[in-house]
């Protein structure tokens, strides 16, 4: 009764402790994959990165390499239109220069918004020009970004310049007349400028200033 009562307990033991080695090992094996990877993939709940790694590029001057960029950003909002749930697209160029990087190139992004006449949604694609220098040990009040002199993250960047360029009062299309054109007709300043000078030439001149017809100002006379 004694050895069959000892025999379970030992095999329950070994099968807890062979089940606790391979989670340790599993854990292991990830911490190393995560270490290897050259792509920093970040959580769920965290912002995108484009970390782009410099090292190597800075060991000459003028040394220059092409990356891609693709990146589905947090949604950029201004007055009247924010991004759309496409990401970002486009391709920058990289080069080294004395203690840091400079980075142009150009973006690719979709927009939505509301028609600042008719108020029907709309919305288009834009391409954007972007730039930046980092550099290493950059002066606080600096208008260059700051970086380790190995990596550099593109993300705030194209955050920046994308909610830069978003439209403030969008249109839907440039001649758009707007909910009730018949009643509140929709016009440009030009137009609206026009349109006043149509009513005073109806109105004729102001007849407080009548008197002012009579006089001969003409030099001489």
């Amino acid at each position: 009764m004694a050895g069959s009562t000892n025999g379970p307990s030992a095999a329950s033991f070994d099968l807890d402790g062979q089940l606790s080695n391979n989670d340790a090992n599993s854990e292991t094996s990830s911490v190393a994959a995560s270490e290897d990877s050259s792509v920093v993939e970040a959580p769920a709940h965290k912002p995108p990165r484009i970390i782009l790694n410099v090292r190597d590029l800075r060991r000459r001057l003028g040394q220059r390499r092409e990356e891609p960029i693709e990146v589905t950003l947090a949604t950029q909002k201004v007055i009247g239109s924010w991004t759309d749930d496409y990401p970002v697209t486009g391709q920058v160029v990289i080069e080294s220069i004395e203690r840091g990087i400079t980075m142009f190139g150009a973006v690719t992004f979709r927009w939505r918004g509301e028609c600042r006449r008719c108020l029907e949604e709309t919305g288009g694609e834009q391409q954007i020009e972007i730039a930046e220098i980092f550099q290493v040990r950059s002066p606080e009040d600096s208008e260059v970004s700051d970086f380790d002199g190995d990596q550099i993250d593109l993300v705030p960047v194209v955050c920046d310049a994308v909610a830069l360029s978003l439209p403030l009062a969008p249109l839907c299309r440039n001649d758009c007349a707007g909910p009730d054109p018949d009643r509140y007709p929709a016009m440009t300043i030009q137009q609206s400028e026009e349109a006043k000078e149509v009513e005073r030439a109806k109105q004729g001149p102001d007849p407080r200033w009548a008197a002012l017809s009579d006089l001969n100002l003409t030099e001489g006379d």
